[in-house]
């Protein structure tokens, strides 16, 4: 094994160092494609451009079958047959405790894969039992791979050696581009090969590593600071289990003039070498602070959507190239809800990401294959199912939209039957006349659209039962399954001429691995097929692709940077997600659960241990390189620079990375201003109009307590509608109220008798509501019964107990409140309020938050958290 590590302080001078004849000839490896493209075009005069590649792409070509998705169906459906029996040979007879860890392996059941592919690729050997030492749900995981390694499945699909023309064909695949041919030896092989800024390895890269080793000479090359060496140490860690000396390089590189940038570098720098910091020439730190990752992602989405206006006024190809702010971050999470917002930027995309993923994947979340049917668990399947509009009746309608109006009539079912039921009760409903002034959704729904949704329904249950039925019984009901997708999707799109051309080549190559399939005899558990069918149908993101994220990860700083160096120097580097929970990664969470660093210190038999030993210790530096990276960004940023973190992600409060709040910081909370900013440009010509609008009382009393509430409900909409289960209760309370009032005017209130006739008027009402639990119905008659038990009189019915009553069935149970009756009689006459000098500047609809929120029918699409005044 020979192995040669060089250091580097400035990577714009590799070409200067003294080994650059060793290297300038050889092929270099690089973590990253940005990295790739950083170097092709810093020593485009002086390299063959065909002399890089990727450490993703070197152990794809290396081990194909090993990394193909078929390998990971096959490693799935092995895992979900054998994960009983080796629970019952560890733990024996325990059932209770069988069951915990049978559970805990299932809901793990994605990291409990990678802990097996880790075994496998570092080759433990299967003649040892686990070691006493372990904990249990890792003598289960060892038990588990002997038993899967031992069935042969898969010992002609992970070599185990790789021999001299094997890697020499392999590696003449991957750079068979290359023009240059002088740096191949006399056999006409390569003799050496660079790996250039590696410092996360996976299992399978650092077991490549040594088989590499093994057959020729390798150089590591990596930046290092001899200054710093509480942040550069970090790569000396990685490579230390290698045993290679270490040759650092003798051209140092200067700081340059001090920007904000490089004097926070240098801040950082002392902090982290436990120095004094001189103050006097540093400014405070802008820092921006977002809520929520969804805020930071609006963030980065105006400045993206920015770009692209610009490349296309240009014929720009590319809009990061011109971004005014790049973007990198210790959680590049925030893609995914860029994805959402600009799909084409992302070349690779889930399954799920598409309409007929979404609804492949609903379809699994709602079969019961115990029972063999469609149960109803949690509604939002049934959405995602309808969103997708696979199942459309009518193509110019969204039985999405059908289904929302009509919800709060079938949210009580449970099962398909309920379902059709509900349907056909509400389509006699409809029928016939109702009481209710269409302010219950679901009556606001026409015969024919109900008609619809039970069509769509049949087809749901129809398509279910035909990609389900009898799965448990199949032998194979992997391959039987995906033959089913398979025609579906060909009868569903085969015809359609106006896909768009990125999901037909989807399409395409999902199908190819249908096609794949049939020759496979594996089965599964149908919990198992839910686990693995995103998975089996991801079309892998690449690290080609990868380089055209919007927000870059730290892996990507370093290439970045280097290929903007020299460019516009009003660009903003922006640093973000610097929180502690993205930046500090304890060690227990970077290892596949259930392994621990522990494991592999019991656990030494194995055949590749110091490509185990160099994975481990990369793993356990991924705090420490992201530390380096952040540095590396900013001391090599060529222009200027922002920080910022996320206060909130998923139900977590975050801090700032606490090296910088020991540094004087400017936090700014962010608000979104492009709500605002667009309102305050719009207004509305009502002289325009075609149709004169007639306003009303109750109109009158929306614009007074809130102007979008009106804005929705009076002048788009032109009804008060009531789409929420709990706001339609409340609204039969009033309703309810109203009634007996009016019913009893003038009438003694005798409390005996008036429970008793509240709940028979609901009786009466109850042909046109939903199905109520006994216990909704109590606390409705109680809440209406508690309100008027205090009238000694019902009141006659007069005008003003006519807009109290108006007024009620606006405002539900909030109608008595103090501050909402201030506002409605504030003495201001309609014919002064709504006027079209107010009405039409949108600038005048302010809204301030009142205790009529909490019961307001527009609640779900309100922009009071948008707007900024």
């Amino acid at each position: 094994m020979t192995i040669k590590i060089f250091t580097y302080e400035d990577p714009y001078k590799l070409d200067e160092e003294e080994y650059w004849e060793l290297i300038s000839e050889s092929p270099w490896i690089c973590a990253s494609q940005v990295m790739v493209n950083a170097f092709q075009t810093l020593f485009s005069s002086v390299r063959d451009k065909n002399l890089y590649s990727t450490t993703e792409k070197l152990c794809q070509n290396f081990y194909p079958e090993w990394l193909d998705p078929m390998t990971t169906l096959m490693l799935y459906s092995s895992i979900d047959s054998q994960i009983r029996r080796s629970m019952d040979s560890v733990i024996g007879g325990d059932i209770n405790l069988i069951d915990s860890a049978e559970s805990s392996f299932r809901k793990n059941q994605k990291q409990v894969l990678q802990s097996i592919r880790t075994l496998f690729d570092f080759e433990y050997s299967t003649d040892n039992e686990p070691s006493e030492d372990l904990p249990i749900d890792q003598k289960i995981l060892f038990d588990l791979y002997i038993k899967i390694k031992l069935s042969g499945k898969f010992s002609n699909v992970l070599p185990g050696n790789i021999s001299e023309r094997i890697i020499q064909d392999h590696l003449a695949r991957e750079f068979e581009a290359s023009k240059n041919q002088n740096r191949q030896v006399g056999s006409g092989g390569y003799d050496r090969i660079v790996f250039i800024g590696v410092h996360q390895f996976t299992p399978i890269l650092a077991r490549l590593f040594i088989e590499l080793s093994n057959h020729m000479e390798i150089i590591v090359l990596y930046n290092y600071r001899s200054d710093y060496p509480q942040v550069y140490k970090t790569w000396s860690s990685v490579y230390s289990p290698l045993n290679a000396v270490t040759h650092h390089s003798n051209k140092p590189y200067e700081l340059s003039t001090p920007n904000e940038s490089v004097q926070l570098a240098k801040n950082l720098l002392q902090i982290f070498e436990g120095r004094r910091i001189d103050f006097s020439n540093s400014n405070h730190i802008s820092v921006i602070e977002f809520d929520t990752e969804a805020d930071f992602a609006d963030y980065v989405a105006q400045s993206f959507q920015s770009a692209k206006r610009t490349a296309s006024a240009k014929n720009i190809n590319n809009p990061l190239s011109i971004m005014k702010e790049k973007f990198y971050s210790a959680s590049t999470h925030v893609n995914e809800i860029l994805k959402t917002y600009f799909p084409d930027q992302f070349e690779e995309r889930s399954f799920l990401d598409y309409p007929i993923g979404k609804f492949v994947y609903g379809l699994t979340r709602i079969w019961n294959s115990d029972l063999n049917k469609v149960e109803i668990t949690d509604w939002d399947h049934i959405r995602e199912i309808l969103a997708s509009r696979i199942i459309d009746v009518d193509h110019q309608k969204s039985l999405l939209t059908i289904f929302n109006r009509i919800f709060p009539y079938i949210e009580s079912a449970t099962n398909f039957e309920e379902i059709m039921s509900r349907l056909e009760d509400l389509e006699d409903i409809l029928d016939s006349s109702h009481r209710f002034n269409g302010q219950i959704c679901y009556l606001n729904s026409s015969v024919e659209e109900v008609e619809e949704l039970i069509v769509g329904f049949q087809n749901l249950q129809d398509i279910s039962t035909q990609f389900f039925l009898d799965f448990q019984n199949n032998r194979s009901n992997f391959r039987r399954f995906y033959r089913e997708l398979n025609n579906f999707i060909e009868q569903k799109f085969s015809n359609d001429s106006v896909l768009e051309y990125e999901f037909s080549e989807y399409l395409k190559r999902v199908r190819h691995r249908f096609q794949k399939i049939n020759n496979l005899d594996t089965h599964g558990s149908f919990k198992c097929l839910q686990s693995t069918i995103n998975e089996y149908l991801q079309i892998d993101e690449t690290e080609q692709s990868r380089s055209k994220w919007i927000v870059k990860g730290f892996k990507q700083i370093d290439g970045d940077i280097l290929i903007n160096s020299g460019k516009n120097k009003d660009t903003i580097y922006h640093f973000s997600c610097l929180s502690d929970e993205n930046v500090v990664n304890p060690i227990q969470s970077v290892f596949p659960w259930p392994l621990t660093e522990t494991f592999f210190s019991y656990q030494r038999n194995s055949k590749f241990k110091i490509a185990a030993e160099l994975y481990i210790s990369s793993m356990k530096e991924r705090e420490n390189y992201n530390r380096y990276a952040l540095i590396f960004g900013l001391i090599f940023n060529p222009g200027k620079m922002q920080i910022s973190y996320v206060k909130q992600t998923s139900n977590k409060s975050n801090g700032l990375y606490y090296p910088l709040l020991l540094l004087p910081a400017n936090i700014q909370p962010w608000r979104n201003n492009i709500f605002s900013s667009r309102i305050s440009k719009t207004e509305y010509d009502f002289s325009s109009t075609p149709c004169d609008y007639s306003f009303s009382e109750s109109d009158l009393y929306l614009y007074k307590t809130c102007q979008f509430r009106f804005l929705i409900e009076s002048l788009i909409k032109n009804r008060t509608e009531y789409s929420d289960s709990y706001l339609i209760r409340k609204y039969i309370e009033s309703f309810l109220e109203n009634k007996v009032r009016q019913d009893r005017e003038g009438d003694r209130l005798w409390s005996d008798s008036l429970y008793k006739e509240l709940d028979d008027h609901l009786e009466d009402l109850m042909d046109e509501l939903p199905v109520l639990k006994h216990s909704e119905r109590l606390d409705m008659v109680r809440n209406v019964f508690n309100k008027l038990k205090q009238l000694p009189i019902f009141p006659h019915w007069t005008v003003q107990e006519e807009k109290a009553s108006l007024q009620r069935v606006l405002f539900l149970s909030n109608f008595d409140k103090k501050s909402i009756q201030n506002l409605i009689n504030d003495g201001t006459p309609l014919s002064d309020c709504l006027t079209e000098e107010n009405l039409g500047d949108f600038r005048k609809y302010n809204k301030e938050q009142s205790v009529a929120c909490n019961l307001c029918p527009i609640q779900s699409i309100c922009l009071h958290r948008r707007i900024v005044d």
